[in-house]
Formats: C-alpha cells, structure tokens, sequence
C-alpha cells in the first residue's frame, strides 16, 4: 500500500507541473492537466490519512495530522480555482490562509509538548518549514496576484 500511495502522490505532482507548464504556454488541455492533478492530490491525501493517521501517538498528533492533511487538500482546491479563474477562487484562497496559520500554530504546539529532543528537534524543523511555505503563500498572494508589468513603448 505504501507504493501505491507513493506512486498516486508522484502521478499527482507530474499533472500539476505539466499542466502548469502547458498553461503557462497557453496550450490546450491545461485545465484538464491541472484539474486531473488536483483530483489525484485529494485522493492521495485522503488515501494519507487514512493510512497514516493510525501511525500517530498521541491525540494532539493525530488532530494535527488530520488538520494539516485537510488544510493542504483547501490548498490545492483554492490553487485550482485560482488558475482556472474559477469563481470564489478568492475566498477559498483567504479561507486556506487562514487554516494553514492555524495548523501552524497547531504544529509548534505539538513540536514543543514532545518529550523527546529528537523527535522536538524534527517537528519543530516541519513547523518551521510549514510556516516558511504559509509566509510565501502568503506574500504571492498578496503582492503578485493580478501584477501585470508595466506596458513598454
């Protein structure tokens, strides 16, 4: 089961990119590429917590987990609606903000109740990482999102 869930998480990672790819180009079929991706990520991380959520210890771990697990799938809902040009693509995108700052609380939360340094050490390097990818979220959100350049001429 662990390749099978390997293998739907690098089929979904390999649709988004072309997808991406193809609608940065502006070459049909890039909806359907992107859209595809997006499915597969849900489904990878659905098939995640159902299988990963029982590897957790204590109860703080396993509503953290479940918590970032939903908060990646609002994610790469909000991420699609946004390239599409769907609407309510603005306000999924907000409500994502504000879910993933709440995991990251959750996540410092449980790195630094745990009893082991090491374990402390690792959690609190994912929180940090976690928090490093909310800012940068964030900060394209914010100031690159319907920047059009300057005309030249």
């Amino acid at each position: 089961m662990k390749k099978s869930v390997l293998s739907i998480s690098l089929i979904s990672a390999i649709l988004l990119f072309v997808g991406i790819v193809f609608k940065n180009f502006h070459w049909p079929g890039a909806g359907i590429l992107i859209t595809l991706g997006a499915l597969v990520g849900i489904v990878f991380l659905l098939m995640f917590l159902v299988k990963g959520t029982p590897l957790l210890k204590s109860g703080l771990e396993k509503s953290n987990g479940i918590i970032v697990t939903v908060t990646m799938a609002v994610i790469l809902v909000s991420f699609t609606f946004k390239v599409q040009h769907w609407p309510g693509a603005g306000i999924l995108f907000i409500v994502s903000h504000i879910i993933l700052f709440i995991s990251v609380i959750l996540t410092f939360i449980d790195a630094f109740t745990e009893a082991d340094k090491t374990r402390q050490s690792i959690k609190v390097l994912i929180a940090f990482i976690y928090f490093i990818f909310m800012s940068t979220l964030t900060y394209i959100a914010v100031f690159f999102d319907g920047f059009q350049p300057p005309l030249q001429g």
